[in-house]
């Protein structure tokens, strides 16, 4: 006799054998004060889903049952469904036990993936249902590194569903770390289990523990939603708050302007702002990149120990990776702004990623601003920014000054702006002691303290 499936599932009801296929694993954790529990998200041959809330021990699972294996489930308990961020919305939810038997089974009908995705116009009345996590088909317009806000790290994407509706998708912590490398402007994601929030009345998604990225053609079923979004022609989204050029070019303000708002009004609100300025100085002595861990899920930076190069979560390190961090003075009629230039606006308005200045072009010594970098001093630009509780002013965007603006250098001689410029030497190595292609691929600090 063929076993039903999961939509047969009633709550409360002695539980039947189903055949299933291990798509998920995640841990969720509802309450800081609460453990966290393990799940399972099982589908059958029918293209139905079903969480399993695992209440037995973990080792004896982590030995028997494994990802996109199918299963025929037996002596498990029909509980309700969860009623709070549903990953699916079935009928029931399993309860894995101590006697809970997975007799593993060869059958090919079963899909390897499950997506219940929601369009853009529907998110709004989505929202009101709390219980239920989405899926969302997009296409991803930009994205931006790993950042740290307060004691978090996330990783934001902005993208268009075949509406060509922009929203905003923030990665979260493991989820960011696992994805970093997967997400690039272009490609067509299916990302599944996002929480639907809402921010200064635009509504936004994030991921939670259970969220999945899948690529392009690793999303079965859906070819031609696929090609239709990969034809849609790209939009200039701008990274970090404005989604758009235009945003920023029609919300241009002063920076004296900035200066006179209430901090506390705009630190609350997050608020970003946009004007027409000048770098006034870089602020070599506080360094001008940092050295971080190359590890896939691991942003730290490294250090030395025991003469050799450290990461505190991954270990003895071979070379590290080289981010921006740039500390700078903008400058326009007479108001100055202190701001900071991460990895991805200074690779922007330089034109030169960290690794390649620090690399290619021997710029080693972090408290000697680079002559590329000096040579920014001075030009006149549109920068957009966000201005944050702890007083970090975060540069997220740089735009060319177009039409009839008025100029910082015609508003004061560039020869009167007091510009920094460090007297000392570029930090620039000679290059008969920079490394040669060939050994570009080896560690560019040594292992041994200099």
């Amino acid at each position: 006799m063929e076993d039903k499936g999961i939509q047969d599932l009633v709550p409360f009801k002695g539980p039947i054998p189903i055949t299933v296929r291990v798509i998920r694993k995640y841990s969720v954790q509802w309450n800081p004060r609460d453990k966290r529990r393990l799940f399972y998200l099982f589908t059958d041959s029918k293209g139905h889903a079903v969480e399993a809330k695992v209440d037995t021990r973990k080792k004896r699972l982590d030995s028997q049952v494994f990802l996109y294996r199918c299963y025929r489930v037996t002596g498990y308990v029909v509980d309700p469904p969860l009623g709070f961020c549903q990953v699916v919305d079935a009928p029931a939810t399993i309860v894995i036990g101590d006697r809970t038997v997975f007799q593993p089974v060869d059958v090919s009908d079963i899909p390897k993936q499950y997506y219940n995705f929601i369009r853009n116009e529907d998110l709004k009345e989505k929202s009101e249902q709390i219980e239920f996590l989405i899926d969302y088909l997009c296409r991803i317009e930009n994205c931006s590194t790993i950042m740290k806000r307060k004691d978090s790290n996330m990783l934001k994407m902005w993208v268009i569903d075949e509406s060509e509706k922009v929203i905003e998708i923030t990665l979260w912590e493991n989820i960011a770390y696992t994805y970093a490398n997967v997400v690039a402007p272009g490609k067509v994601v299916a990302v599944s289990s996002l929480k639907i929030t809402k921010f200064q009345d635009s509504l936004q998604l994030e991921s939670t523990s259970a969220t999945t990225i899948d690529v392009d053609l690793a999303i079965e079923g859906y070819a031609d939603n696929i090609k239709r979004l990969k034809d849609i022609p790209k939009k200039d989204t701008i990274s970090f708050g404005f989604q758009t050029e235009d945003d920023i070019r029609s919300n241009i303000t002063t920076l004296a302007n900035v200066l006179s708002k209430d901090p506390a009004s705009v630190h609350e609100q997050n608020h970003r702002f946009a004007c027409i300025a000048a770098i006034k100085e870089i602020h070599g002595c506080r360094t001008w990149y940092s050295s971080r861990c190359p590890g896939p899920q691991c942003n730290d930076t490294v250090r030395y120990e025991d003469d050799h190069l450290m990461c505190k979560h991954c270990g003895y390190l071979d070379k590290p990776t080289y981010r921006y961090c740039v500390n700078a003075t903008l400058y326009s009629d007479k108001s100055t702004l202190p701001v900071v230039f991460f990895d991805s606006a200074m690779t922007k308005i330089l034109g030169i990623d960290c690794e390649t200045l620090v690399v290619r072009e021997g710029y080693t010594d972090p408290k000697v601003v680079p002559k590329p970098m000096l040579a920014l001093i001075g030009k006149e630009k549109i920068f957009s920014f966000c201005m944050r509780q702890n007083d970090d002013t975060h540069i997220q965007q740089t735009l060319e000054v177009k039409g009839s603006a008025v100029t910082v250098a015609n508003k004061l001689p560039l020869e009167d702006l007091p510009f920094t410029a460090p007297a000392t030497p570029t930090g620039k190595i000679p290059a008969k002691h920079r490394r040669t292609e060939d050994e570009l691929d080896g560690p560019l600090i040594s292992n041994k303290k200099p």
